[in-house]
């Protein structure tokens, strides 16, 4: 059990102690994630978003559709 907590201690300090930057898929992951909360967010609190946004803003309202050539 100690050499997989060693294992882990000095995996761990070597991911710290990287003076690397972020690679791009580093970046890719992180933009995904974002994305997925996004869209989760979108899907689980989009009703009441809607409900919200309608109450704080009850003058706006949707433009008129562009017309078709």
């Amino acid at each position: 059990m100690s050499v997989r907590l060693n294992w882990l201690k000095v995996h761990a300090r070597n991911w710290m102690d990287s003076d690397d930057g972020a690679t791009a898929l580093e970046y890719a992951v992180l933009v995904v994630g974002i994305v997925v909360l996004l869209a989760a967010g979108a899907l689980i609190f989009g009703g009441e978003l809607r409900d919200f946004f309608s109450d704080l803003f009850p003058n706006v309202v949707a433009a008129p559709p562009a017309p078709t050539p």
